[in-house]
């Protein structure tokens, strides 16, 4: 027979507890890049593999938990990148989730994660918009959309150093055959979202969600978008402009 709920509950609560001690535990220890590179992928690549799994064929039992360790997997990238982010947001850990990291190795930590963060939450966006089509007239499983909703929200708000920005750009290159220089104009006007304008074509693609918590999220982020490329508003999004003085005429 099939797997019951309660094994892969049990199944699910073996695989969360070995990704959490692979951050905890193993990631601070990592002697080399090559290593904490490794670990972040796995967290990575669970994600992206988790997403690719067509929602509406799945058993209630894989639904419910293989999300879970998805959304697991992505808050721990999430979390280890917000460490270097301005913002206090109960979306994230923040600073917590480096703790355990050697201060020397922080920012170095953190240009390793920022690209696998980014390449995970591509994977999401592409597949949700593929499966609020295949869905139809059937609703997707609320673990699909508020996994969605999250990993847009969060994004919103994440701000990365300059440096790490240059590492995201480094790595959208990467097996590119021009020999050109980056595009720096994708460092943005504040330099700290690069992530945005590299997530432009998924951001776009989504903007057609039939939710509209999902679509004010995009929304949001393309006004980011245009500001960061001095495209419109003079003001970053977010900020009202000062009051204009009374007019004299």
């Amino acid at each position: 027979g099939g797997v019951t709920l309660a094994q892969a509950q049990m199944s699910e609560q073996v695989d969360i507890a070995v990704v959490q001690f692979m951050v905890s535990d193993l990631l601070p220890l990592a002697p080399v890049p090559e290593a904490r590179g490794a670990l972040l992928e796995t967290l990575s690549g669970a994600v992206s593999r988790l997403a690719a799994m067509p929602s509406l064929t799945m058993s209630e039992s894989q639904r419910v938990y293989r999300f879970h360790l998805s959304e697991v997997c992505l808050g721990l990238l999430f979390d280890i990148c917000h460490a270097d982010s301005p913002d206090e947001s109960p979306e994230f850990m923040g600073e917590e989730a480096l703790a355990c990291v050697p201060p020397a190795e922080r920012l170095a930590t953190l240009k390793l994660a920022a690209p696998k963060l980014l390449v995970a939450c591509h994977d999401i966006l592409d597949r949700y918009i593929q499966d609020e089509t295949d869905a139809s007239s059937c609703p997707l499983p609320r673990a699909r959309i508020e996994q969605v909703l999250t990993t847009a929200r969060r994004l919103k708000i994440l701000e990365f150093a300059p440096e790490v920005c240059e590492e995201l750009l480094k790595a959208s290159r990467q097996g590119s055959s021009s020999e050109t220089q980056l595009n720096r104009s994708l460092l943005g006007r504040s330099g700290r979202r690069t992530h945005l304008l590299l997530l432009y074509a998924p951001v776009c693609r989504c903007i057609s969600s039939n939710n509209p918590m999902l679509r004010d999220s995009l929304r949001a982020i393309l006004e980011i978008i245009g500001w960061e490329l001095e495209l419109g508003a003079a003001h970053p999004p977010g900020q009202r402009p000062a009051p204009a003085g009374p007019s004299l005429f």
